[in-house]
């Protein structure tokens, strides 16, 4: 009985230092906060409706991949869903945690701020890396292994909107609400506190650019970095990686930037069909956008693997932990890698790894880059 009170004990102090700090990450709250999610979560059975629907499945897939013009849905894409009146500005350097010396690249668009954060090795070969919900990249062991044992590339990392690197104090936008003629400007002077729920984001509306969707807020200032960078050197070699929403923004990238030759996304995505009734979810830019009702997540795998002639030439890895902790496990991940596998195209993988960590497995990525 007393065990069982200290566990719980340390369990609330766990979910009450996380709200506070939002360093979950760390020892020894990591380790309680794996303890507490592998003891407590429910696995929902969902293998009759996957085998039910699996054969539509493959059917749907293999349609979309058919007459599949890369070209011509990425350029609708970015048509949609990138602001081009974007401001870049490139600061001084600074040092930063565990990256050193840097170069901190803006970008600046209505009245909100994100940034890249470029360590500039002078290396022809480029690593760009999203962190997740987490929040700034060198808070996690596994990003600094990364950026400690690849000295032969430049590294380009990044938060996402709102979180870690690109937290706001203040933030502004135009929206929209439902049933309502007026564009409003949405202004919050305190938005680090809120910037986890995108929620808002849903609402944005530009009266002067009224084909821009909301997702556009996400996507737009790291599109337009990682282009920078690029156009900047003649890159040998570009390669993308994230974890869970950073693995969302690496797949979405790699599918709009054909020049990024190699994509690895860790527990990042799943088809929506697969997120029914699962913990396999997100937030509004990764299930409930309106970008899902013209496209969707198989549009964007397609997408990493065609290079701007049009040619399946590129390498994309989706990578999952078969009892993650947090989303994207077993049985769904297993059906989703056998649809992509009945495709029959050599670039476009799935592999599971026997583990529970939502995490990135650094030392198979490292071997999967420096393979020659």
């Amino acid at each position: 009985m007393k065990k069982y009170f200290i566990w719980g004990f340390l369990l609330v102090l766990t979910y009450f230092l996380g709200l506070i700090t939002y360093r979950d990450n760390l020892e020894p709250l990591k380790t309680l906060r794996k303890f507490k999610n592998q003891t407590f979560k429910e696995k929902i059975n969902n293998v009759p409706f996957y085998e039910s629907i699996f054969e539509d499945e493959v059917l749907h897939l293999t349609k979309r991949l058919d007459g599949f013009n890369s070209v011509k849905v990425r350029n609708k894409i970015i048509d949609e869903f990138i602001i081009h009146d974007v401001e870049i500005v490139k600061k001084s350097e600074e040092d930063l945690d565990c990256l050193g010396s840097v170069e901190i690249i803006e970008t600046k668009f209505y009245d909100i701020t994100n940034k890249g954060i470029y360590n500039n090795r002078n290396k022809d070969k480029l690593f760009i890396y999203f962190q997740g919900h987490g929040g700034d990249p060198c808070d996690f062991n596994y990003f600094k292994s990364l950026n400690n044992n690849l000295p032969d590339m430049d590294i380009l990392s990044f938060s996402m909107f709102g979180i870690g690197l690109n937290k706001m104090k203040k933030i502004g936008f135009p929206i929209k609400l439902p049933n309502h003629e007026r564009q409003y400007e949405f202004i919050n002077t305190d938005f680090s506190k809120f910037s986890r729920n995108h929620d808002i984001i849903q609402f944005f509306h530009d009266k002067n650019n009224p084909e821009l969707k909301p997702l556009a807020l996400f996507i737009s200032s790291p599109y337009h970095i990682i282009n920078n960078v690029i156009k900047s050197k003649n890159y040998k070699e570009v390669i993308i990686s994230g974890v869970s929403g950073g693995g969302w923004y690496s797949t979405v990238l790699a599918g709009l930037i054909p020049e990024i030759d190699e994509l690895y996304s860790f527990n990042g995505t799943l088809p929506l069909v697969y997120r029914i009734g699962t913990d396999s979810k997100g937030d509004y830019e990764q299930q409930f956008s309106k970008f899902y009702d013209q496209f969707d997540y198989y549009t964007l795998y397609l997408l990493s693997i065609f290079n701007s002639q049009n040619d399946p030439a590129r390498l994309s890895y989706h990578l999952y932990s078969s009892e993650d902790e947090c989303c994207f496990s077993s049985p769904e991940a297993n059906y989703f890698k056998q649809s992509i596998d009945s495709l029959g195209l050599p670039n476009l993988r799935v592999k599971i790894f026997k583990k529970t960590e939502h995490e990135i497995d650094s030392n198979w990525l490292l071997k999967q880059i420096k393979q020659p």
